[in-house]
């Protein structure tokens, strides 16, 4: 991962610095990360599912998931 990283670094117009200089952050959270994933991404595909269905529907603004997600 480091390496692609680096190479999408490198085609930024700017910033690219702050991306590598990121990596060891992203590195020792990653398993959280990697695991908060997994919980959520199956309500994204729920909700993404729903909104095809239904793409007039109106979610609350509450900050929530629709509901399934």
């Amino acid at each position: 991962m480091d390496a692609a990283v680096r190479g999408i670094a490198t085609r930024l117009s700017r910033n690219g610095e702050k991306l590598v200089a990121c990596l060891a952050m992203l590195r020792a959270d990653e398993a959280h990360m990697q695991a908060t994933f997994e919980a959520f991404f199956p309500g994204l595909l729920q909700a993404a599912a729903a909104w095809r269905a239904d793409p007039d529907a109106t979610f609350s603004g509450s900050g929530t998931a629709p509901a399934g997600c």
